[in-house]
């Protein structure tokens, strides 16, 4: 869930767009951090209201080749910065943008096209083990970590006492 309602984004969007006061003084009177008023300034011009309805869950998550060529190219043709461009394509955060464009001048279009990132999630348990033997791992892993500490710790208080 967001951590701000729809209501609460709209009125600081009109606070700034319809009563003309500074992004910096509604941010501070509200209590929010400038740049997520920006970000849904940005919402609300590229998309209206509807912008502001958007949880972090209902962004793009996957994305193409040519979705992420085309956001580029339109970064670049309309000169939007990270922010503007993110809140124009649906993006859930400016940071894959710059990541995305930092491929595309190092590597070139051509690459950006065939991208796929990697895929950060829980890894996978090995399933060539039993579970027996997958959990007797973990157990002498920890008692392993455990034992370099004991071992450091011991030898922090003996060179103390020398």
């Amino acid at each position: 869930m967001s951590r701000y309602t729809f209501e609460f984004k709209l009125e600081a969007v009109r606070m700034v767009t319809m009563e003309h006061r500074t992004v910096h003084e509604v941010a501070r009177v509200l209590g929010v951090h400038i740049s997520s008023l920006q970000t849904w300034l940005k919402l609300y011009r590229y998309h209206g209201e509807s912008g502001l309805e958007k949880q972090s869950g209902e962004f793009i998550k996957n994305y193409n080749g040519e979705f992420m060529v085309h956001a580029i190219e339109d970064m670049y043709r309309h000169s939007l910065s990270y922010r503007e461009a993110a809140a124009k394509h649906g993006i859930r955060s400016h940071a894959v943008l710059a990541r995305w464009e930092k491929i595309y001048k190092e590597r070139g279009r051509d690459y950006l096209l065939t991208y796929k990132p990697a895929r950060r999630g829980r890894k996978k348990k090995n399933p060539n083990l039993s579970q027996v033997v997958y959990d007797s791992v973990i157990e002498e892993n920890k008692r392993l970590k455990m034992e370099v500490e004991y071992l450091k710790k011991l030898s922090a208080l003996t060179q103390k006492r020398d």
